[in-house]
């Protein structure tokens, strides 16, 4: 799938070190879509003036902020991919691959099923349009 609204980290992937490590870190627990994402990107960001934002840690950082966050221990289900630049947690389900937004504390039980699958969030990122300028009420007098 060709991203528009997207910036890769890098265009040819994650180094096959990284891209291994991360696989074995996951114990087979992550998605075929998710897998290809990071194989031909290694994460990236959405373009920072959009409706939403979306940030995909790159393989290192996964393994990363799984560790630093405890995700495994309070969210067996559950692997974090990114983050929404804001205080939530990018999450993908094991084994089924939906994603969900999670509150960073991860001890608020409120997560939010943004996607029936990494590809799902893909296509939602791609419709997604420049938010408005905020508009200054003084500068049209």
């Amino acid at each position: 799938m060709r991203l528009t609204n997207f910036h890769p980290y890098s265009e040819g992937g994650a180094a096959d070190d990284e891209f291994h490590r991360l696989v074995a870190w996951a114990q087979g627990d992550l998605s075929a879509d998710y897998l290809g994402f990071m194989k031909e990107t290694n994460g990236g960001d959405t373009n920072g003036n959009l409706t939403e934002y979306f940030r995909f840690w790159d393989a290192n950082d996964v393994i990363a902020h799984n560790e630093g966050y405890e995700v495994k221990a309070s969210q067996p289900s559950f692997i974090g991919i990114g983050d929404d630049g804001g205080p939530s947690m990018l999450l993908l389900k094991r084994r089924t691959g939906e994603v969900f937004r999670y509150p960073f504390s991860l001890d608020d039980y409120s997560a939010e099923k943004i996607a029936p699958s990494f590809t799902g969030l893909l296509a939602h990122i791609e419709t997604l349009r420049p938010a408005e300028p905020e508009r200054n009420e003084s500068s049209h007098q």
